[in-house]
């Protein structure tokens, strides 16, 4: 996933795409870290990492049915996760469950970058919905869980079909990191 990521942040770069990178569902943080100590061109972009850090809300009927809540939370101390971000001045830690945690992003947010990682069909619809409008023209959303086999995380790919269903963008699927990867048009 690391790698695909890294792909991305290169050509939003090449490309002159303004905005933060805004990383939703981040676990324990490690894909964050992994960018933002790996790829230079993070170091000059806002990097918000969201994560409840209490594992899954409640989840719906497009969820799989062996998933509770609290499934995921993380293992690391909330502390400790925040003091591995200590020393990156552009990253900031949102801890809080979607949607309410977009709250406490600035009103006037744009982003280059937003990887979806939080597993779920609400949490997923209610990112797309707050995100794609503030996403910018040839800015890309990432993602996770869209590559599922049956009785896996397909909520994810339903929320995807949903959103952007009627919208003219296409949907790059790779299989082998179980993504999707929706550039917004440049008009």
């Amino acid at each position: 996933g690391t790698v695909l990521l890294d792909a991305v942040v290169n050509q939003i770069h090449q490309a002159s795409v303004p905005g933060a990178i805004l990383e939703v569902g981040a676990y324990e943080g490690g894909n964050a870290l992994a960018l933002l100590m790996l790829n230079n061109v993070v170091a000059g972009r806002r990097y918000y990492v969201m994560d409840s850090f209490e594992g899954f809300p409640e989840l719906s009927d497009l969820d799989p049915s062996d998933v509770r809540a609290g499934d995921l939370a993380t293992i690391t101390p909330y502390t400790q996760i925040l003091n591995g971000f200590a020393e990156f001045d552009n990253a900031e830690v949102i801890k809080g469950f979607v949607p309410a945690s977009f709250a406490k992003l600035p009103e006037d947010s744009v982003f280059s970058l937003v990887f979806y990682d939080c597993d779920l069909y609400q949490p997923a619809l209610d990112t797309f919905r707050f995100a794609w409008d503030k996403l910018s023209p040839g800015g890309y959303m990432v993602v996770h869980d869209y590559c599922v086999e049956a009785g896996g995380f397909e909520g994810v790919r339903a929320a995807v079909a949903e959103y952007f269903g009627e919208l003219p963008v296409s949907v790059v699927e790779f299989p082998e990191n179980t993504m999707a990867v929706i550039q917004k048009p440049l008009i």
